[in-house]
């Protein structure tokens, strides 16, 4: 049975601000003035205000549109209000730099591990999935150093890692490995790193692989951490070959 947005935006209105509160991740009741304007607080306070403040008409829109993209049987058990989803949502859209929304929607549950979602826009709409997956020229054209080579034209032994990497990202993603991207990503965003060179148009499952091989073969040995790994990967490139 479809899920009705009104009933979704009606189910918090009888509820103090206590009970709105335990259903925020973040957001508490002694929360420090401060912290009310950034990062997740951000977010659940704005939710809590519309609640609160009269706020149900701008809450209901946004709920409708996060209905409209499919996501009405999104995470349906995990005790986050669909309202805060949609808020959520909202926000994912003017900041994800590309990053699927199942994906951003753990770095705010702190989950680690998720499974992959197809959002199911209502009244038969193009189903938008969470992996838009590119061509293989396309998704070769997002890489520095990896051009569809058969073998690496580097003698340089940090430009051929960053081939090599460059070259398994292109082939988990037209064989739609889930598992592997995910896995990257959580990481990726458990341990702090998004946004590290948001804009620069490297994608951020790259950048999460990148990251895994960082953690894996250089987190011991260099000073600067992941954020100068990545930036010796993008001054060492020997063509800037993005055409996005």
């Amino acid at each position: 049975m479809p899920i009705d947005k009104h009933e979704i935006y009606k189910q918090y209105h009888h509820l103090k601000r206590l009970d709105l509160l335990s259903r925020c991740r973040y957001l508490k009741d002694d929360t420090p003035e401060a912290e009310l304007s950034i990062s997740w607080c951000a977010l659940e306070n704005r939710w809590l205000e519309m609640c609160r403040e009269g706020g149900w008409q701008e809450l209901k829109d946004l709920i409708i549109n996060y209905v409209k993209a499919g996501y009405a049987r999104f995470q349906p058990a995990d005790g986050t209000p669909a309202g805060i989803k949609a808020v959520l949502y909202d926000e994912y859209l003017k900041n994800s730099e590309g990053m699927p929304f199942l994906i951003w929607y753990c770095s705010y549950t702190g989950e680690k591990k998720a499974t992959p979602f197809i959002p199911q826009p209502p009244k038969g709409k193009a189903v938008w999935t969470e992996y838009d997956w590119l061509a293989e020229q396309e998704l070769i054209s997002r890489c520095r150093y990896y051009g569809g080579e058969k073998d690496s034209p580097f003698s340089d032994q940090e430009m051929d890692s960053y081939w090599f990497y460059e070259s398994a990202w292109v082939r988990e993603n037209i064989q739609h490995n889930y598992d592997f991207l995910n896995e990257n990503l959580m990481g990726y965003l458990y341990h702090g790193h998004y946004p590290c060179g948001i804009g620069d148009k490297t994608p951020v499952t790259l950048k999460a692989l990148l990251w895994s091989r960082y953690d894996h073969w250089m987190s011991d040995f260099m000073d600067g951490g992941f954020e100068q790994y990545y930036q010796t990967y993008l001054d060492k490139a020997p063509i800037h070959k993005h055409s996005v």
